[in-house]
């Protein structure tokens, strides 16, 4: 059958080519793919000139779970784009400005990348079709582009508007992407170009995004709250008791909504005794009095969704179905901590006995562990959240004992 099916593809693609040959028609066209964004072309016909070279280098080892990408703190980010060559051999490509950040692959000796910002003694570079980091004392500078637009730092938290590409590089007229950004979805932005696309983050990658197929989060915050410059989750709180999100930061402003205890929030930034909160795509103002700001990692587990993330310096590192208890015997609502970590070990209760090959321990005997044959989504534990243990092995990497764990309904 596959055999059957790569002769189709190269039969149809032979005969694009025909087509094109005898129609005058693109390949493009020919083959039936869907023009870029909504035929989304350069109307000034102005060269863009950073592009994307061939990488020649270590093939990037392939990740099987969800991992972080690199983290910019504000202000230190700076943006210079320039045309680089490596000046060694065996390079590490990471998704971090630190060597303690995830290896991706390695660079040779002569491999060309364009470096899009220098972030302290490290550079933010596109080698070949990846974005990653690499020490800037590895790079030589051979010529600047002359470029033809200008990339400056912004941080905020766009949704997408309809269906829309995930990108290597910000040029027009280049169709190679990284993946397609589903309508709805959450980015967040950490640069923007003046012709019209944001250098963002989505699903554990560093990408281009058309800004004409956003919707900016910091643009409806801004009306309400001018002091406000950059939109980014800086931390998660919890809240310990009953309180309402507000439209402004003080304690007349009208309701946008009701918060309860436990339920978790992504921290955006402080006014005065005010926290800029987000809950899902909602954000307002909660008193500070209301919230425990969490360290980070910090594990956030939504009974409501059956989904567990864990939080990184406000990045998402992890973002999982889970199974937790089932009825009568619920998994309790609550702000923990990790206590034991354990690799391998049986669970033991009233008519089974189960091995699993990660345990971290929340409350007595309720914990995080693995269930590989378990349907995630669904309530089916004694009390325990499980996951796929691809899932729990990144959390039990990332998470020592003592994370905080916020257990809402």
């Amino acid at each position: 059958m596959s055999k059957f099916k790569t002769k189709n593809k190269l039969l149809a693609f032979l005969l694009a080519i025909i087509t094109c040959a005898t129609t005058g028609c693109s390949l493009k066209k020919a083959l039936n793919v869907e023009a870029e964004e909504n035929n989304h072309v350069n109307e000034t016909n102005t060269p863009i000139l950073i592009s994307t070279p061939v990488h020649t280098g270590t093939p990037l080892i392939l990740i099987p779970t969800p991992i972080p990408t690199a983290t910019v703190e504000k202000g230190k980010l700076i943006i210079s784009p320039k045309y680089k060559v490596v000046n060694t051999g065996g390079v590490n490509m990471r998704l971090g400005a630190s060597k303690e950040s995830l290896k991706i692959g390695q660079a040779r000796k002569g491999d060309k990348c364009t470096c899009i910002a220098e972030y302290e003694d490290w550079s933010l570079v596109q080698l070949g079709q990846t974005l990653c980091f690499i020490k800037s004392e590895f790079l030589d500078t051979k010529s600047e582009y002359d470029l033809s637009y200008i990339l400056t730092e912004e941080y905020d938290i766009v949704y997408a508007t309809s269906k829309v590409n995930f990108r290597y590089s910000p040029e027009i007229n280049d169709y190679n992407r990284i993946s397609t950004i589903p309508k709805k979805a959450e980015i967040r932005v950490i640069g923007k170009t003046n012709n019209g696309f944001y250098l963002a983050k989505y699903d554990g990658k560093i990408g281009y995004v058309s800004t004409k197929y956003t919707d900016s989060l910091k643009a409806r915050v801004v009306r309400n709250n001018s002091e406000v410059k950059d939109l980014k989750v800086q931390a998660i709180g919890s809240l310990k008791k009953n309180a309402n999100l507000l439209e402004n930061p003080n304690s007349k402003s009208n309701k946008i909504t009701s918060l309860k205890v436990y339920q978790s929030v992504e921290l955006l930034d402080e006014f005065d005794n005010y926290y800029l909160a987000k809950t899902g795509k909602t954000v307002g103002y909660v008193s500070k009095k209301s919230v425990e700001k969490l360290s980070s990692p910090a594990i956030t587990v939504d009974l409501s969704e059956q989904r567990l993330k864990v939080y990184v310096d406000g990045d998402v590192a992890v973002n999982t179905l889970v199974s937790t208890g089932k009825k009568g015997s619920e998994t309790p609502v609550g702000l923990y901590k990790i206590g034991s970590k354990t690799k391998g070990r049986y669970l033991k209760g009233p008519g089974y006995k189960v091995w699993v090959d990660y345990w971290m321990g929340v409350k007595g005997d309720i914990g995080i562990h693995d269930m590989d044959n378990r349907e995630m989504g669904v309530p089916h534990s004694h009390g325990c959240i499980s996951c796929k243990k691809k899932a729990v092995s990144r959390v039990f990497e990332i998470c020592p004992s003592g994370t905080p764990v916020n257990i809402e309904h």
